[in-house]
């Protein structure tokens, strides 16, 4: 038969689940029937059935959830415990609410303590899909320890894939509902990610200013000198994706900030500077009007700020002039 027309054919065939129910409840019953290695070819079919068609997932029963949650804890396998995490993070958490929150997040939380970075990243993966599924999970996994977990793992780490998924998980959960004693485990981590900027890639410094965006939106945090000091800096940085996200963490403790917080702001070094390359004409609009409103709030709410933007040749006029008259009046 012709390559080409079999490679049309494997692609309709991957919009028909009725087509593959009975391939992956063949392997599902493997899953079931099996507790030794012979259980491997069975997990990783599933897991590859899964990965190529979610909504396979759907038809996963309960006892199928709780096998893998046994899986997970009870082998000694790392492929295996990966392919169970990326299994069971598939599920339906509307049918198997329960199970896996008295049952498969207590072991995901222990598997985070892994000596393997292969089990720690799938875990990670999976309390992060968790958690974008439904944020009502998040006081459940918070609960659990997770945070603590995370914050031993941030610091020493110097993993790429883990970082990015870390700093990934944090981001969803502070854009749900946290608790609010954990504040400090939150600040603890994300500043332990900023401070990461030697690695290959910045995504997980750009998502780690979007969990402080998220965090500090509309309320007051308690961000301290050192996390500030990275965000300003950060704020004016070559990569225009990470210098947006920690302009926006400098507008909210602009806007939102405590007094502490804003003089930190205003009597730092590197604040004028930054926003003033964010002012230039080489920065997109929005950079424009976040640093003029930044500029304009600490100018209404610090008694020192206002000669140094004169220092710097910054004039009140026009649109910034509009925006400082608006803050004074906001604050």
């Amino acid at each position: 038969m012709d390559p080409i027309y079999n490679s049309f054919a494997a692609h309709l065939l991957a919009f028909n689940v009725k087509d593959k129910l009975p391939v992956f409840k063949q392997y599902v019953e493997e899953v079931k029937g099996s507790k030794d290695l012979l259980e491997a070819e069975a997990i990783e079919g599933l897991d590859k059935m899964i990965n190529q068609d979610p909504r396979l997932a759907i038809h996963l029963e309960s006892d199928v959830v709780e096998c893998l949650v046994e899986i997970l804890e009870d082998s000694h396998h790392v492929l295996i415990q990966r392919s169970a995490a990326n299994i069971l993070s598939r599920a339906n958490i509307d049918t198997h609410g329960t199970i896996i929150k008295e049952k498969a997040v207590p072991v995901l939380v222990n598997l985070l303590f892994s000596k393997s970075l292969i089990i720690v990243i799938a875990v990670v993966i999976t309390l992060t899909r968790f958690v974008c599924a439904s944020p009502d999970y998040v006081s459940v996994i918070l609960n659990k320890g997770v945070l603590e977990a995370v914050n031993e793992i941030v610091l020493p780490n110097m993993d790429t894939t883990l970082t990015d998924n870390l700093a990934k998980f944090m981001v969803v959960v502070c854009r749900a509902k946290f608790i609010p004693d954990k504040e400090g485990l939150v600040l603890a981590i994300l500043d332990g990610l900023l401070c990461k900027v030697r690695l290959g890639t910045l995504l997980h410094i750009e998502r780690a200013c979007f969990a402080l965006s998220y965090l500090s939106y509309e309320r007051h945090v308690g961000i301290e000198q050192g996390t500030i000091d990275w965000i300003i800096q950060l704020s004016c940085y070559e990569d225009i994706k990470v210098a947006g996200a920690a302009l926006g963490v400098v507008g909210n403790i602009a806007r939102w900030g405590n007094s502490k917080q804003i003089e930190m702001l205003a009597k730092h070094p590197d604040t004028l500077r930054c926003l003033q390359t964010s002012l230039s004409c080489t920065k997109p609009k929005k950079f424009h009007l976040e640093a003029s409103n930044i500029i304009s709030r600490l100018a209404a709410q610090s008694q020192s700020f206002p000669q140094e933007v004169r220092k710097a040749g910054i004039s009140f006029s026009g649109e910034l002039a509009w925006l400082s008259t608006v803050s004074q009046e906001i604050c």
